[in-house]
This record gives C-alpha cells, structure tokens and sequence, in this order.
C-alpha cells in the first residue's frame, strides 16, 4: 500500500530530478541518511527566494496601484535635506508615476540592488564599479565638531592624525560604503582612530561634541543647525593626501548591466537635473 506522504515524497523527487536534467546540474547529494544541498542547490534557492520577493512585491504595487511604481532607497543621511522636495517636484513632472523613497543603511541598500530588488537607489560613495554603475549626486565636505571648551577650539582646522587619540563620534558605520573605505585607507596609512560611538543619526556627533561628550567627525551640511548647540565650534579637516576621504558623497546607482524599466529612467533622469538646481 503505498500512503499519501510516499506520493509527495515520490512527486517532489520526480520535480528535483527534472529540475537537474533541465539545469544539467547536481542540486542535492543523496546519502542513506537523506539529502544535502550542493552549491548550485543553495545558489538556486537564494535566487529563488529573491524572485519570489520580487514577486510579492510586484502583487503588491498591482493591488495598491494601478501607476508604476518607482522605489528608491536612500542612504540615511540624504533623505534629512532633500527628498521631500525631490518627492513632491518628481510627482509635478510625472504625475503618472508613483515614487516610493525610503531610508537605509548602505550594505541593505547594495543587497538589494544586487538582488534585483529595487532597480535604483542613492548611495554613499564610492561604490565598487565591478557591481555597480553610478552617477554623482552630492559632496560635501567632512568636518569636525568640538566642545568650546575644548582645547582645538582654539583653531579653525585639524587634522586626522591630530585627533588620533580623542574619543571620536562618527556619523556612521560599517554598513556604510563611504566608511568603509575612507577608513579602510586611513588604516592603511597608518592613522588608527578612537571611535568610542558610531550613529547612523547624521546630527548626533553635534550633540555629543556640544555636551562635550567626545569630538565629532560629520558631514558640514549637518551643521546648518548649529544655533541649535551654542557650546560647539566647528573646524576644518586638513587634507593632505586621498582628498576623497575628506567628503561626503552620494551617488545614484543601479545595477551593472541591468536594463532599466520607463519608470527608473524617468526618476534617474529627472534626479540627474533636478540635483544641479538644489
């Protein structure tokens, strides 16, 4: 007598073995004691599950509109001066098209453009061209935050060996790209530095170095409410070699090689002039 849970069993090893003989390759090692997953195996269940994501999501803009749907994921940090002007001017252009922005961090941002997920998205840079293309958005100069009572408040710049043994704030962390790299190569030039707190809220160094808590390492253009910390002064970084490491930039990037739907264009297009005018 063969049982209900045999004939599963017997249809999902005909399924597998169809699905090697079509893909040609080994998804499962067989043993007495039952089944392992190869490599390909798990590379396909990854993907799998990226295309069933993809999936639902497309169910989804379907269910809750009947406009294409852009979605954009913005590195934190860039949504905090711009995005809501740059949601209601892309809406005046293109009626037609629903934007949806939202804030994360670099690393979920980058996995999700590699997974297909988003087809766009605004990044700190750089980013590794292997994977990624990219067009520049923004820089702006890094800058350091310190108490008034502190004694480089005497001073109007500093340098990154000079702060070599303060207790530093940064405005972000290793999920993000412009991290990453910029202390990556600071590393390797021999400069270790004390970061005592990492935050992904781009105006907590202020407010740590203004209850002189530590010295701040942050973006200048987060410092436009500084009437709101009377006890700071801001300083310069010297720059001497790798100039980038001294700035803060955005890119728009996607995917290499994807092709992009009408709607992605328009917003990549639309970002590109709209940038220039800010």
């Amino acid at each position: 007598m063969i049982y209900p849970n045999s004939l599963f069993i017997l249809k999902v090893s005909r399924i597998i073995q169809k699905l090697e003989r079509e893909l040609n390759v080994s998804l499962f090692i067989r043993k007495t004691s039952g089944m392992e997953p190869t490599k390909a195996g798990d590379n396909l269940y990854d993907r799998g599950k990226a295309i069933m994501r993809q999936l639902n999501e497309v169910v989804s803009d379907l269910q809750v509109s009947s406009k294409p749907v852009v979605k954009v994921p913005c590195t934190c940090g860039f949504m905090r001066s711009a995005t809501i002007k740059l949601a209601r001017d892309f809406h005046i252009e293109y009626p037609d098209i629903e934007l949806r922005l939202y804030e994360r961090v670099d690393t979920v941002i980058s996995r999700q453009l590699l997974d297909e997920e988003v087809e766009v998205a605004i990044l700190s840079g750089p980013v590794d061209p292997t994977k990624f293309t990219s067009t520049p958005l923004t820089k702006c100069p890094m800058c350091v935050v310190v108490n008034k009572t502190h004694p480089f408040a005497r001073f109007d710049s500093v340098s990154l060996f000079e702060l070599r043994n303060e207790p530093l704030i940064i405005t972000s962390g290793n999920d993000f790209n412009s991290y990453q790299n910029r202390f990556r190569v600071l590393t390797q030039v021999g400069i270790n530095l004390n970061y005592v707190f990492e935050s992904l809220d781009i105006e907590y160094p202020i407010i740590a170095a203004n209850d002189n808590m530590g010295v701040g390492i942050t973006p200048y253009d987060s410092c436009l409410t500084k009437q709101n910390y009377p006890d700071i002064k801001i300083l310069h970084l010297k720059e001497t070699d790798h100039s980038w490491i001294y700035s803060w930039e955005t890119v728009l990037a996607c995917k290499k090689g994807r092709q992009l739907s009408l709607q992605a264009k328009a917003f990549s297009n639309f970002l590109s002039d709209w940038i220039k005018q800010i």
